[in-house]
């Protein structure tokens, strides 16, 4: 299952010149899905094909529905520091470092347009909050047969990203994004920071089709 983030009215994070991380991931995502039905023959699901908007929660159901057995979600990071760049995966558990931290709270940020969402109107604001969703997660951890799996996989595409793409390595870091939740009881999960779209190079990059590809 590959999970283009954000969509629709969730633009995601947008670099110096306008570029939009929604518009990134979806045409990697759609890359990505080819390769893999064309090269090793798997079927691909994506949570979006188009510009529409995907709430977290719906995403992770997306991949339980149609019994997914992996799940790589697609982000471009973001910093007020311009400077900053380089490339990075994260698998689902508590955060271990401030940054990481950071990077979770700027994914879950898309919660507060979920509330006006016809996607889920059965859920209530209270399940949005940080406290219940960390808590939830931190239970489902314990019992996780997946986090070994999913830590290994980040690693794996962590130095094959990095290496490829001549890009910095930033490593394979771990926090609690919501986004995973759903699938973390039932297939390994990764997120992967494609670059930082607020870098103006890293931003030129990611414009490129042969960079992208």
């Amino acid at each position: 299952v590959i999970d283009p983030g954000h969509g629709g009215k969730d633009g995601g994070a947008i670099g110096p010149t306008g570029l939009k991380e929604k518009e990134v991931v979806l045409d990697i995502g759609l890359r990505l899905a080819k390769l893999l039905e064309d090269q090793l023959r798997v079927k691909v699901i994506l949570t979006r094909d188009k510009d529409e908007f995907m709430g977290l929660r719906e995403r992770g159901r997306i991949a339980n529905q149609h019994d997914g057995k992996l799940f790589i979600s697609l982000h471009c990071n973001a910093t007020a520091q311009s400077s900053i760049n380089g490339i990075e995966v994260f698998f689902l558990s508590e955060a271990k470092t401030e940054d990481a931290m950071r990077v979770a709270q700027l994914e879950n940020s898309v919660l507060k347009l979920e509330f006006s969402s016809e996607l889920d109107r059965t859920v209530s604001e209270e399940d949005f909050t940080m406290r219940d969703m960390l808590t939830t997660i931190t239970m489902e951890m314990a019992s996780n047969n997946f986090l070994k799996e999913s830590q290994d996989l980040a690693a794996s595409v962590q130095k094959q990203l990095a290496k490829r793409l001549g890009r910095r390595d930033r490593g394979v870091k771990q926090a609690g994004f919501y986004v995973m939740k759903g699938t973390l009881p039932t297939m390994p999960s990764i997120l992967v920071e494609l670059g930082f779209i607020t870098n103006p190079y890293e931003e030129k990059l990611l414009k490129q089709r042969t960079f992208r590809k």
